[in-house]
């Protein structure tokens, strides 16, 4: 019988369905409830919770098959993709889970039924492992099987002892193994040769029984469980007879695919290639699917990555730059969609997001290419790549080290990465600038962890009433530190304090915290509440600082833990901060509706004079699509429709059709917030499709009419693949639609003209100044006029290089680029010459480099800026560009001339 993957995984969950085990949906790659992942790496992370005990179990028993990436941080394959038949990037982890239910026996007993009598595997090819002082396990293996003590092998490292980390849960492990035959190479699991392909591991069982105290104390926990974990791909491998992962029926029918489109026959050389698109395609399919986006940061860059290696070899199979991958995603997308629902949805921003990085890499990596053969070419040693090379090929060109690495690895050449990373860690501390300064209320976060053990969640009752009185003090925290008491004259900075209860809303889901009064009843103490935070999302800390008047400048005044304190929110700035935060909903539901339904939310803030949100679409909008949302949203206003908001079961909110993270841990009731097209509508397609549906902690208006007028100030690019849209609403709204036609008749009476001819009269106006640019131009040039002459007279000759430098002012860069190629052409006699013209014009500096001969063939103009840019510390956000003979630099900040002609002079002198 042939078992397709797909079967292996419905005939696994169907199985421990049938034994009672609550079938869990797989969670996303991006774990949402372990911030110590980057991704979701095994079948155990969605349940790390329940394990740990910071949840309650509704089910004692679980069966998941859970999607896994592997390419980042502590657990990282993507290397070894291609070079092994095991190692996958993407992979499916089935797994059945007992949360003090069953344990050892019959965690032993399911997986011997599920492989022998459900699998039909052959016992005889079947070992397994136990920890070594585990005699129960080897007591239920040896009842269960029969077997003899050689294939039940006891392990005595790591490999069959389990943690979580160092302190907290941990257990023996007991593995099962597959003879794959003597036609593969490897010895049994625990002998010196083990790592060979022929025993392949294909269940590990994992049993938690003790608790990790120290690293010499270990006591046994009151709630035993089990955690399993099956490669989904590994067991079909076995299952359908075949010699690697990639030989499976999914890999089979991707390989095709990308066969189909290259018109290039699978050989011995680039096998490895196909192998290696194959999984970085489907895992990239995954990982967008799930809402990560290439990036340069976190999971993003990852994906990047992972893309990039993907074109590389696909560059290398065709030796094209023709973008290929994108035309691969329909295939995978029919293989998992029933399974995966997720990847139909996101289809077309699956195939846009690889569409584009491959366009995007594609010039990158042509230009990394040459630079790089020019390099090998041009270096010394054979054997050794050097790192700062390796540095300038990712600083200059975007080039990834790891693509560098491979690149030199089937040549015999490894980089140096010392050096690598000694240029690279210059560069951060070069360009690090401080994105935030730690206010005196950020604290860290193991003190709120504290008070949040000690005190339990604050209450907050503000969603309906903006006053509460008699509420007590029960922390004070100044300058990081906990205090029961504190006199005001101790006080120059502000203050938080926690209380029990409050009426503030602190500061989450992009909403901004209340702002306010409290009074001390004590002492009538006035206390201005300038923002309220919310820290690990149940602990409202108000920042506060003293209301300056004569009551409260007495010494002996003070605060302390028990006191009664009154509360009163600022009822306006509330009410502007419940309106935008509505006007946000309607501005998600009209990306939605009008641009694209799989437009998912990236963040958002929520202030009290504008709003602004952040979203995933792959480029800007038309003036056309940014005219029509105003439309829709005010048209959605101006219906006046009630924002009805409900606390509801989980499972109804997704029936619904609600927005929201769902792969984060929410309670079994949410909060969940409709803007209503029709009340008495029951169907719930027709709810979900025509009314905005959220998840939302936020505070909202009751109805539309209250945000009274919507505009839209920008929209732009934030970064790769996320767009930015601010704007305004109510009295600010209109305020700033008065402010422009001001300035609009302003400029009619500047201009003299009407409204109705205004276009006409700017474009005049343009025309004119374009043809005053090119006369001033042409002054311009002839004053540059520099000959052969100038050079001899006023360039540094230095001893492998002459070198003339220029400092402009107020001179277009385009002028003096013309100007410095005219020159270098002029100049016969100098083998070796480098021009270079610096300038400052509209508020930026400009440096130009042209040189020509022999000086630069181990020295490149991309080198050279490189170096430049290192040793200067006002080189942030520098952009540098160019070509073979020709550089150009855009400083954003300050530089002095004088020290760039230093700097230069040193580098050439080298």
């Amino acid at each position: 019988m042939h078992w397709s993957l797909n079967e292996i995984r419905k005939i696994f969950l169907d199985y421990f369905i049938k034994n009672g085990h609550h079938l869990y949906k797989t969670s996303s790659l991006i774990p949402q409830s372990d911030k110590s992942l980057l991704f979701t790496n095994s079948g155990m992370v969605q349940f790390k919770n329940l394990f740990l005990g910071n949840e309650d179990i509704k089910y004692k028993k679980a069966v998941s098959a859970q999607k896994c990436l592997r390419a980042g941080g502590k657990h990282n394959d993507l290397d070894q993709v291609g070079y092994t038949k095991r190692h996958l990037t993407f992979f499916e982890m089935l797994g059945n889970f007992s949360f003090g239910d069953y344990f050892k026996e019959e965690a032993i007993y399911h997986a011997w039924e599920l492989v022998t009598k459900i699998f039909n595997l052959n016992p005889e090819n079947l070992y397994v492992t136990i920890y070594y002082q585990d005699e129960e396990s080897y007591n239920i293996w040896k009842k269960i099987t029969d077997f003899s003590d050689n294939k039940i092998i006891r392990i005595k490292n790591d490999d069959n002892f389990w943690r979580m980390s160092d302190t907290g849960p941990c257990g023996p492990c007991s593995e099962i193994f597959f003879d794959r035959g003597e036609k593969f190479s490897g010895g049994v699991p625990g002998s010196a040769n083990q790592d060979g392909d022929r025993f392949l591991e294909i269940w590990n069982l994992v049993f938690m029984q003790y608790n990790q105290i120290s690293s010499n104390q270990v006591s046994e926990l009151s709630m035993k469980s089990v955690d399993t974990g099956m490669g989904l791909e590994r067991i079909a491998s076995v299952l359908q007879n075949v010699d690697s992962n990639f030989e499976i029926d999914v890999f089979e029918k991707i390989i095709s695919r990308i066969q189909d489109f290259t018109k290039i026959s699978i050989n011995s050389q680039n096998l490895f290639s196909y192998r290696v698109i194959a999984d970085h395609l489907r895992a990239s399919s995954f990982l967008i699917s799930d809402h990560v986006i290439p990036s340069n940061e976190s999971a993003g860059y990852v994906l990047r990555r992972i893309l990039r290696r993907a074109i590389r070899h696909l560059n290398k199979i065709t030796n094209k730059e023709e973008p290929i991958l994108y035309k691969i995603v329909p295939v995978i997308t029919e293989i998992f969609e029933d399974t995966y629902p997720e990847l139909r949805e996101n289809f077309s921003t699956i195939e846009k997001l690889i569409q584009d990085e491959e366009i995007a890499f594609s010039q990158t990596l042509n230009g990394g290419l040459k630079i790089l053969h020019k390099l090998l070419k041009n270096s010394s040693n054979s054997s050794i790549f050097s790192g700062k090379d390796a540095f300038d090929l990712y600083d200059t060109y975007g080039f990834p080290l790891d693509l560098t690495k491979e690149i030199l690895f089937f040549k015999g050449i490894s980089v140096d990465e010392k050096e690598f990373n000694f240029y690279m860690n210059r560069r951060k501390l070069t360009s690090k600038q401080s994105s935030f300064l730690l206010s005196n209320h950020q604290v860290e976060d193991n003190l709120w962890s504290h008070l949040l053990q000690k005190f339990g969640p604050t209450k907050f009752v503000g969603y309906d009433e903006l006053s509460s009185f008699s509420t007590k003090l029960i922390s004070i925290v100044y300058e990081g530190k906990i205090l029961e008491k504190i006199k005001i004259k101790e006080i120059n900075k502000n203050v938080i304090l926690i209380l029990d209860k409050t009426v503030f809303y602190g500061e989450s889901g992009g909403q901004l915290g209340d702002k306010g009064f409290l009074i001390c009843k004590n002492n009538n103490l006035k206390l201005k509440v300038i923002d309220t935070q919310k820290y690990l999302n149940e602990l409202y800390a108000h920042i506060c600082c003293f209301v300056d008047n004569t009551d409260n400048n007495k010494e002996d005044f003070s605060l302390k833990n028990g006191d009664l304190i009154d509360l009163y929110v600022d009822k306006d700035y509330r009410n502007l901060l419940k309106i935008n935060h509505t006007a946000t909903h309607l501005l998600n539901f009209a990306l939605r509706s009008l641009i694209d339904k799989n437009i998912i939310q990236k963040g958002s803030l929520v202030a009290s004079d504008h709003l602004r949100f952040d979203f995933n679409h792959s480029h800007g909008l038309s003036k056309e699509q940014i005219l029509a949302i105003e439309l829709f949203v005010n048209s959605q206003i101006s219906k006046n429709l009630l924002v009805k908001i409900e606390n509801l079961p989980k499972t109804i909110a997704l029936e619904r059709g609600a927005i929201g993270n769902f792969e984060e841990k929410y309670k079994d009731i949410v909060r969940v917030v409709s803007i209503i097209q029709n009340n008495n509508i029951t169907d719930k397609k027709i709810f979900s499709e025509n009314n905005s549906i959220e998840l939302c902690g936020g505070t909202h208006v009751n109805q539309t009419g209250e945000i009274g007028f919507f505009k839209i100030i920008s929209e732009k690019s934030i970064s790769s693949g996320i767009r930015r849209i601010e704007a305004q609403t109510n009295q600010t709204a209109v305020s700033f639609i008065q402010k422009r036609n001001s300035l609009l008749e302003n400029i009619y009476k500047l201009l003299k003209t009407s409204p109705n001819n205004l276009e006409k009269k700017v474009n005049i106006l343009l025309d004119e100044n374009k043809n005053l640019k090119q006369e001033n131009r042409i002054l311009i040039e002839k004053s540059l006029f520099f000959n052969e002459e100038n050079i001899l007279k006023e360039s540094y000759k230095l001893p492998k290089i002459r070198l003339f430098a220029k400092n402009f002012n107020n001179i277009a860069p385009k002028i003096l680029i013309k100007s410095s190629e005219d020159l270098l052409h002029k100049c016969k006699k100098y083998d070796n010459l480098l021009i270079c013209y610096f300038t400052k014009f509209e508020s930026k500096y400009f440096l130009i480099f042209v040189g020509k001969g022999e000086f630069f063939n181990q020295n490149s103009l991309e080198k050279i800026s490189v170096e430049l840019l290192n040793n200067n510390v006002n080189a942030v956000n520098a952009k540098n560009w160019g070509k073979e003979n020709f550089r150009q630099i855009i400083f954003e900040k300050k530089i002095s001339f004088e020290h760039v002609l230093q700097e230069l002079k040193i580098i050439l002198d080298k």
